[in-house]
């Protein structure tokens, strides 16, 4: 028989038994459920007994090792309960185990994340590339200790990235490993814990990227708009509340009921949470002059609100991160003889929450706004 424990805070498990040699072995799992860990020392009891009697092993202790992941296998390995897994002839020599290698693990994980839309997909991309750049494609993923994860973030500073940049890519790092962990590649995930050894390196919020921008300022760049559609769509993001370029253009005339004074925003970047596919606001009295202008403005059977100048790279379905509004955006700013603020578009948007919340309740604000992340 074999003993087992398991901690339910730290979701480890120990497991001691004797082999056949009456030596005391003893496996240790980390970061696993309880029903897992249970299966896994039913399995060692199993496979001790075959030994210890010179017996076989039933077909349902076979069929769970064969899906068992290589870091739980190898420690069935180590204790002498099973054979090494013998090497695929059809496979190189190099690559044992290619999907443990960190290059290929993150492109099948990549290939399999259908759900992310082109610029979080663009965001991921990135990570992989610092992620070969550092490790190398080849580092088996087992292989990354939470000290090479501290090294990396290091690595990031010394290559001049923001501490919010880093932060985020590392809890993006964090995110694909977990998935690792899930399909037991690897046994605990290295990320984990991380801003605590960085903590002067990564920053979850900027505040030297904030910037309050004042009504006063913001009419003197509406003033300077090129045509009634960019007055209006800085009015949507300053008044509005609108992301851009994401809700912004993707808002269309149907969308606006002036009988209800009420707007109906879609949400591309949360429609895949249920619930948060659109919200409504009200057609606020600093936005309305704009909104009729464009419509005055805009030509018969025009679908959306902003026509003539929505970026080309829409058509194409390449996403909001190569729409680029933010260029012709400080040419605006600049002419009218304001100095370009951080975050140009976030920054509107986030001061008419401010705005707002000196006016309203919070939970108001926030239906309005529908604020998701800390990032956002």
């Amino acid at each position: 028989m074999a003993s087992f424990n398991y901690d339910r805070d730290d979701r480890n498990a120990l497991i001691q038994f004797r082999d056949r040699k009456r030596q005391r072995r003893s496996i240790r799992l980390h970061n696993v459920s309880k029903t897992f860990a249970e299966r896994f020392h039913s399995t060692v009891e199993r496979l001790n007994e075959a030994r210890c009697s010179n017996g076989t092993v039933d077909n349902h202790t076979t069929e769970f090792l064969r899906t068992l992941g290589y870091v739980y296998f190898d420690k069935l390995v180590k204790v002498e309960l099973i054979e090494p897994r013998l090497p695929d002839p059809e496979e190189s020599s190099e690559e044992d185990s290619p999907s443990a290698m960190l290059g290929q693990y993150l492109a099948d994980y990549l290939m399999k994340r259908t759900d992310l839309k082109p610029a979080t997909m663009l965001n991921y991309r990135q990570i992989e590339a610092n992620l070969t750049d550092y490790f190398t494609p080849k580092k088996p993923i087992e292989d990354i200790t939470e000290g090479d994860v501290v090294d990396f973030g290091r690595w990031m500073n010394r290559k001049k990235y923001a501490r919010t940049t880093i932060d985020r890519r590392l809890s993006s790092c964090r995110t694909i490993f977990t998935d690792a962990v899930r399909h037991q590649l690897i046994s605990a995930n290295p990320f984990d814990g991380f801003r605590k050894p960085l903590r002067g390196l990564v920053s979850r919020n900027n505040r030297q990227r904030k910037h309050l921008v004042s009504a006063e300022d913001i009419l003197l760049v509406i003033e300077r708009a090129p045509d009634a559609e960019w007055r209006c769509l800085i009015a949507l993001s300053r008044f509005g509340g609108l992301r851009v370029p994401s809700e912004a253009l993707s808002l269309r005339w149907t969308d606006i009921d002036w009988n209800r004074n009420l707007i109906r925003v879609p949400c591309p970047k949360l429609e895949h949470l249920e619930g948060h596919e659109v919200r409504e606001i009200p057609i606020f009295g600093e936005l309305r002059p704009y909104l009729l202008e464009c419509f005055e403005c805009a030509d018969a059977g025009s679908e959306f609100v902003i026509t003539r100048n929505r970026p080309s790279v829409l058509k194409s379905g390449a996403g909001w991160a190569n729409a680029n509004m933010r260029t012709r955006l400080m040419k605006i700013i600049r002419s009218a003889g304001l100095k370009p603020w951080p975050r140009l578009w976030h920054n509107l948007r986030a001061s008419r929450q401010t705005e707002l919340a000196d006016q309203f309740p919070s939970h108001v604000v926030c239906r309005w706004i529908r604020s998701r992340s800390k990032g956002d």
